[in-house]
């Protein structure tokens, strides 16, 4: 698997930092101290407006902790990133296009946000198509926690670093960042659209790379990543801090896309540990109908292990298809899998591909009454 570039700060990122700079060095020569804001648990900010809009500048004010009147989800979340501790922004009923691009959520380690939709369908995220719409972690300080509960993220696009919808983890950072997706629905998330899309930023929706990554009950359909891995996910450990791990569970992966281009793979999740260290899970979920674009090489319609020890259990590949016969349920390129107790019929052959590592594929249904390849029966290669 392609190693991702380390994403860079934008523009408006530097100019937060520089802020903060700026304003600690004059409190220094004024011979004063800036005061850290008290840390409320679990403070609540409300939402109250569907514009896209920063009233009082706390995007790009580092000190500002007020978010104006109307609340947007813009203003809210930048403050809550300003004042640190936990925070929860919740987010009503509504619409919400953001419109001047990307969020960034989180900035001081420590940081915990959660952003609580009021139901899956109800509050929708959604692009300007040809931006992200969350960014966390947008400095990689580390120790960033986000939590994203009962919210729709769709329509957002990236074509600098993947991760159309989502980009986050702490990277190489000393404390990991930790994400967790609940009850949420990613659809028409994309990256890589243009003609210079590269094979290094992958994740059409969610790219998160070092870390702890738990998704729970969450859907993600009509996702693509281009001509890069993870169609809807890409998940890498860093092996940097302790306690990395990725969970799955109860989650569903329907129509995710990417386009085959010999080195890249996971049109619906792309899964690597290069260092052996995370825990990895996928429970209770199911892939359906993912599949690449083109005939080239492309390792797993559905997943692809590229390093590290993953277990899958309890899920169902059902509908997955393959051209290059390199996998259409589950590719192992690298790395260890377990998969137990499994349903895996209906794809595409062979099902499941193992180029490399090994895989432990006992007590799956395949489709029939017997083995891999026995009539009826989906194939493992």
């Amino acid at each position: 698997m392609h190693r991702p570039l380390a994403r860079r700060p934008s523009a408006r990122d530097l100019a937060l930092v520089a802020t903060a700079t700026v304003t600690a060095l004059v409190a220094a020569l004024l011979g004063v101290g800036i005061a850290a804001p008290a840390q409320a648990a679990d403070r609540t900010i409300a939402v109250t407006s569907t514009a896209d809009t920063d009233p009082n500048s706390a995007c790009t004010t580092p000190s500002v902790v007020d978010p104006g009147s109307p609340v947007t989800l813009r203003a809210a979340l930048c403050v809550a990133s300003n004042l640190g501790g936990s925070t929860i922004v919740a987010v009503p009923y509504g619409i919400y296009t953001l419109s001047d691009g990307a969020i960034g959520v989180g900035t001081t380690a420590g940081t915990d946000i959660t952003i609580q939709g009021a139901s899956t369908t109800g509050t929708v995220l959604v692009g300007s198509g040809t931006q992200q719409l969350l960014t966390l972690d947008p400095l990689q300080v580390g120790g960033i926690a986000v939590t994203i509960d009962k919210v729709t993220l769709r329509g957002g696009v990236d074509n600098v670093y993947g991760g159309g919808a989502i980009i986050g983890g702490s990277g190489n950072a000393a404390a990991a960042d930790s994400l967790v997706i609940s009850a949420s629905l990613f659809t028409d998330n994309s990256a890589n659209t243009t003609a210079a899309g590269s094979t290094a930023n992958p994740g059409g929706a969610v790219q998160f790379i070092g870390g702890s990554l738990d998704v729970r009950s969450t859907s993600f359909s009509f996702n693509s990543s281009g001509i890069a891995s993870g169609g809807a996910l890409y998940y890498q450990a860093t092996g940097t801090t302790s306690g990395e791990r990725l969970n799955i569970q109860g989650s569903t992966f329907a129509n995710n896309r990417a386009t085959a281009s010999g080195v890249n793979g996971g049109a619906a999740v792309a899964v690597s540990d290069p260092h052996g260290g995370a825990a990895m899970s996928i429970t209770s979920s199911t892939f359906t109908s993912n599949a690449p674009v083109g005939s080239a090489s492309f390792p797993g319609a559905g997943l692809w292990l590229d390093g590290g020890s993953l277990s899958v259990t309890g899920s169902t590949f059902a509908a997955n298809t393959n051209p290059a016969n390199a996998g259409s349920a589950i590719a192992v390129t690298g790395g260890t899998l377990s998969a137990r107790y499994n349903r895996i019929a209906g794809n595409s052959a062979p099902a499941v591909k193992q180029s490399g590592g090994t895989a432990d594929l006992a007590r799956n249904w395949w489709g029939c009454g017997g083995a891999p390849g026995a009539s009826g029966c989906d194939t493992a290669a």
